[in-house]
């Protein structure tokens, strides 16, 4: 479904977004979710002695994958907010060469 409605980048937007990527996605999902994987250890014989046999390695392998994968996408997380800076800068240059300047 086509829609009339025109969009336009700016600067300014490309700011707002890394900044909400910095303070809300990534401390939303960074700080509260990886700051859940604590809560998620099984200590001793949480599983009993046969559950620990038979998944407790199991389950601790993908506890370790989970951790991982959360350090990832806070990499990923931080990519992003470098990368915005750079099209920020390159977005408000382009924006600075194209104002027309007139002389009297």
């Amino acid at each position: 479904m086509a829609t009339n409605q025109e969009i336009h980048v700016t600067s300014s937007t490309i700011s707002k977004t890394r900044q909400r990527v910095d303070s809300e996605l990534k401390t939303g999902m960074i700080s509260f979710v990886k700051g859940l994987m604590p809560l998620t250890a099984v200590d001793g014989l949480g599983f009993g002695v046969l559950g620990n046999m038979i998944i407790g390695s199991t389950y601790e392998g993908v506890r370790g994958r989970a951790e991982g994968l959360m350090t990832d996408a806070e990499d990923a997380l931080d990519g992003w907010c470098d990368g915005l800076t750079v099209c920020e800068r390159n977005w408000r240059a382009a924006e600075d060469a194209s104002i027309i300047q007139y002389r009297s």
